[in-house]
């Protein structure tokens, strides 16, 4: 996977309130150079800094679009997880590392794009955010030893 700034939608963006909190930052499909033709498209949510909230705190993220630069009617687009992450799996779901993607819905149906981080029920503590639209498929290389001994 090749992370390029110019589609990248939030770097280490830390909401705490309940809501939907949206990042400053957005992508604009006009000023993207290449989006890789005819090649799927992924959105990428990345956690930054481990996540931690108050006891029944819940998390998700949703990719937003909108035909104006101050989203004046903003549409979700995609939803990262069919069900938020709750409190008590924060610790397995919501670590730094951790990385949700999804296919990404071909053939732009809105020129800008950005983040929103669903807090329900209660405030994050802290937690921060990474989001990026990538034209390449996302790489997951697993590694195995290799039977080697090295003394």
């Amino acid at each position: 996977m090749i992370l390029d700034i110019t589609n990248q939608i939030a770097t280490a963006y830390a909401p705490t309130a309940i809501g939907t909190q949206v990042n400053g930052t957005y992508i604009d499909t006009l000023t993207i150079e290449d989006w890789g033709m005819g090649e799927a498209l992924h959105w990428l949510t990345s956690i930054n800094t481990t996540v931690t909230g108050n006891a029944t705190a819940t998390l998700n993220f949703i990719l937003q679009g909108a035909i104006d630069s101050v989203f004046t009617s903003p549409v979700t687009v995609a939803q990262a997880l069919p069900t938020p992450i709750l409190q008590a799996n924060f610790a397995t779901q919501a670590v730094k590392g951790t990385q949700y993607a999804i296919k990404f819905p071909r053939g732009f149906a809105y020129r800008y794009y950005r983040l929103g981080v669903v807090i329900g029920t209660a405030t994050l503590i802290g937690g921060a955010f990474d989001s990026w639209i990538l034209n390449d498929a996302i790489q997951d290389n697993k590694s195995y030893p290799s039977g080697y001994l090295v003394k």
